[in-house]
């Protein structure tokens, strides 16, 4: 969990990997035979100067009681005393372990048999049988064969020899760790730096509140690996925090949670601004609302906007070897800064959507009830001719049919603006399917080619276009209306220019869309007045006519939809010469 933690892990690796390196050459030097042994008493590593020696020492280990047991006991032994421990000794016989530490923590020990290979002597008879018997083995021609050469190092000589094992150890161990602290502090930084960029990223784009939580949690599951992580949110109008988004084990358990400010740790957390590591969580408030779920430990870091705490970030777990330490509580807190502002943005924004919801549907509501009204109102001084001119002049046929035109005409008006105000109401939604986007333009303009018409078109079409991904009646929607635009600004007759190209990098940066962003552009245009510079910035808002009739959200759904499928429309035609639109459709495959 802590860069300490993997800075011993790294040093460990790194000890045992040199000491391997010159295991053969200190087993030569010394004519000893020489093992490596893990913290377990595992054995990592050996080497023995001679063949005789080999069977030797398996001889010998044989009369030991389980050798990994053995050296485990010898472990067991270095963990309480910092010395060098003889194991097993009989008449010089036995087995010295060096301890190998780092940071005062035990990492292994070398393993010395203190004997060597020389020649044998006829006379020394009653030494093989004293070593077999303290061996508990039966002497045999193998046995003997291996016993015959070996002899016991000087005691001034083996004294020199774990000294020197002694200070080799030590001298490997702390240049080890050392380097492997150095390492750990430059991949430190770069998380850190890595994560801070990660998190400028985060702070400049428009995401959910839901989102942001989402990928704030999978940092903190990769970095630290706890059992559980969640982010508690401040509800101001309950003074309590609840979850607002939990991973890990039974996520579902921790979103249940919720805890008044200043209730257990994580509402002190949330009441004073402080962030801590807890390794001893006993009778804490969350552990009884979370029924059957244990934490031991936690790390808690506070989200602060200025003075004002709106959430905390917690990494708990239950594990008792899974402690939390300095470093996972500094990556905490370094998250907890960008996740503040993020979360602050994200509510802001939805504030500010809302709000806008709200004002749109008061302006739609205000304006359907004075549509809608003086449509009814008229509607009304129609029907109510009717009875009259039944009454008054029954065989006025031509009145009568007046009268109803004149209904019936209302009566349409009502059905189209009812129908825009439902296009506005569900302009969020697409369905997008492979299109063909020159094919969509061809149809639509068709009809105004037709014999008899007042309008001229021209088209001009890129023909190795792709497949366009889009919602096939919304984009004939956006088309159709800035087609039947251009026919009532050009009411005697005139030309429509309707072309499709590939759009370039000007385009694209002029449109707010990135340079490199793969786009078609359309254009339509025509003859007719043109939009006046006074009327151009405001005619894709709400509710913006200049005509009579209408509802004025007709440009406004154009632009809704046009963005809704990741593009941008803008006018820029010359006001006296026609208006002509822009449309930059982004390609998905």
């Amino acid at each position: 969990m802590s860069a300490y933690t993997g800075s011993q892990a790294y040093a460990s690796r790194r000890v045992f990997q040199r000491l391997g390196q010159m295991l053969e050459t200190l087993a030569f030097t010394f004519d000893v035979p020489i093992w490596i042994l893990d913290k377990d008493g595992h054995i990592l590593d050996k080497c023995l100067p001679e063949e005789t020696a080999c069977e030797f020492v398996h001889a010998y280990e044989r009369g030991l009681i389980g050798c990994h047991e053995f050296h485990r006991d010898c472990m067991e032994e270095l963990t309480t005393f910092r010395e060098p421990v003889v194991k097993n000794c009989y008449l010089g016989l036995g087995k010295i372990l060096c301890p190998i530490r780092i940071e005062n923590a035990l990492i292994g020990a070398i393993g010395v048999y203190p004997f060597f290979m020389a020649a044998y002597s006829p006379d020394e008879e009653q030494r093989l049988t004293d070593t077999a018997a303290s061996l508990g083995v039966q002497r045999s021609t193998e046995f003997d064969d291996a016993l015959k050469r070996v002899r016991v190092l000087d005691p001034l000589e083996l004294q020199k020899l774990v000294r020197f094992l002694s200070g080799l150890c030590e001298e490997i161990a702390s240049s080890s760790f050392e380097l492997a602290d150095t390492v750990s502090q430059l991949v430190a930084t770069y998380d850190e730096l890595t994560l801070l960029y990660k998190m400028s990223q985060l702070v400049g784009m428009e995401m959910a509140v839901d989102n942001i939580c989402d990928h704030i949690l999978q940092e903190v599951e990769q970095m630290l690996s706890p059992r559980h992580a969640f982010i508690m949110l401040v509800d101001e109008t309950r003074h309590s925090l609840v979850t607002r988004q939990a991973v890990g084990e039974n996520p579902q358990a921790f979103k249940r949670l919720q805890l008044d400010i200043g209730e257990g740790a994580i509402g002190e957390a949330a009441r004073t601004g402080e962030a801590f590591i807890l390794n001893q969580l006993d009778k804490d408030p969350a552990q009884h609302r979370l029924r059957g779920e244990s934490l031991l430990s936690l790390v808690v870091a506070p989200m602060r906007i200025q003075d004002r705490i709106i959430g905390v970030i917690v990494a708990a777990d239950h594990r008792e070897q899974q402690q939390f330490v300095a470093n996972d509580l500094k990556f905490l807190q370094a998250l907890a800064g960008p996740t503040a502002i993020s979360l602050e943005h994200a509510r802001l924004s939805e504030e500010r959507i809302r709000m806008e919801r709200e004002l749109a549907w008061s302006s739609i509501a205000f304006a359907a009830a004075h549509k809608l009204g003086n449509a009814l109102f008229g509607l009304e001084g129609y029907l109510r001719r009717l009875p009259e001119i039944l009454r008054e002049t029954p065989d006025d046929i031509e009145s009568l049919q007046q009268a109803l035109e004149s209904a019936r005409h209302t009566m349409n008006n009502m059905k189209r603006t009812i129908q825009e105000f439902k296009d506005f109401a569900r302009a969020d939604e697409l369905r997008r399917s492979p299109l063909d986007l020159n094919r969509l333009l061809h149809r639509l303009v068709v009809p105004l080619t037709e014999s008899g018409s007042r309008w001229s078109v021209a088209e001009s079409y890129q023909w190795d276009l792709s497949t366009l991904m889009a919602d096939e009646d919304r984009l004939e929607q956006i088309f159709g209306e800035l087609v039947e635009n251009a026919t009532h600004a050009m009411p005697d007759g005139g030309t429509l220019s309707v072309s499709t190209s590939w759009a370039h990098p000007d385009l694209l940066i002029a449109s707010g869309l990135p340079r490199d962003t793969k786009a078609v552009c359309i254009r339509i245009s025509d003859t007719g007045a043109g939009i006046p510079e006074e009327n151009k910035g405001r005619i894709f808002d709400s509710f913006f006519t200049t005509r009579g009739t209408g509802t004025g959200l007709g440009l406004a759904i154009v632009r809704k939809y046009v963005e809704l499928h990741g593009g941008r429309i803008s006018e820029n035609g010359t006001p006296g010469e026609g208006a002509a639109f822009s449309i930059c459709l982004p390609l998905l495959s």
